[in-house]
């Protein structure tokens, strides 16, 4: 699912729990830090982990998402370095099946 503003993200995450989230730094009314952060104090379910993706030319908010522990990717990211953070994410926390 996708939104545009960090305020629907929070209502979407409301009606189902989301695995793993991609946070735009820069988004409509609500920075990607600030999102993430209201997830973290119980405003919506949260994600198990997030991919902070932004093309904006924002350091110190930068600095924090890798300092969190969160993967950056600069836009415009390759699919297969986003493809490749997945994987780990969802091997990190469980998130794939076995095939039989």
């Amino acid at each position: 699912r996708s939104a545009n503003s960090g305020d629907e993200a929070l209502r979407l995450a409301n009606e189902f729990e989301p695995d793993v989230a991609i946070v735009d730094i820069k988004m409509p009314y609500m920075w990607g830090d600030e999102l993430i952060n209201q997830f973290k104090t119980g405003k919506a379910y949260a994600p198990k982990d997030f991919i902070v993706f932004t093309g904006a030319d924002v350091p110190d908010r930068r600095t924090k998402a890798h300092r969190a522990g969160y993967k950056v990717l600069t836009k415009p990211a390759k699919i297969e370095e986003l493809i490749e953070v997945l994987k780990k994410i969802c091997v990190h926390h469980h998130l794939l099946k076995k095939r039989p």
